[in-house]
């Protein structure tokens, strides 16, 4: 599921690609923090990878599959989506409705 979010999220489809992924994540809060939480360590992945030629990956076990998805957006667009990543897991904890967030957190890193 995080690897085809991502993977959708930065072919940058639009909102009727990203939706029934969002429909998806959505779900029990605890399931939720932790999609999130590996989400924001595959993010972290690709931003080292940007920055770094042999950067320790957490998430990608396949460095190719990753220079993949890192060759099609900018830094800046992961570091949006890595902020709204981390605003969404501050607001999920903070017991904020499920599916709002996630549609703000789609909104705020412009994936809609």
């Amino acid at each position: 599921l995080i690897k085809r979010f991502l993977d959708t999220a930065t072919k940058r489809n639009g909102a009727k690609a990203i939706l029934p992924l969002i429909g998806e994540l959505s779900g029990k809060r605890d399931v939720l923090i932790d999609n999130l939480n590996l989400l924001h360590i595959a993010i972290r992945d690709l931003i080292l990878l940007k920055k770094s030629d042999d950067p320790p990956l957490c998430f990608f076990g396949d460095v190719n599959e990753a220079i993949e998805i890192c060759d099609r957006v900018s830094l800046s667009f992961l570091f949006s989506l890595q902020n709204a990543i981390t605003n969404a897991i501050d607001e999920c904890r903070r017991n904020a409705n499920v599916r709002l967030l996630l549609m703000k957190m789609a909104i705020s890193a412009n994936l809609m």
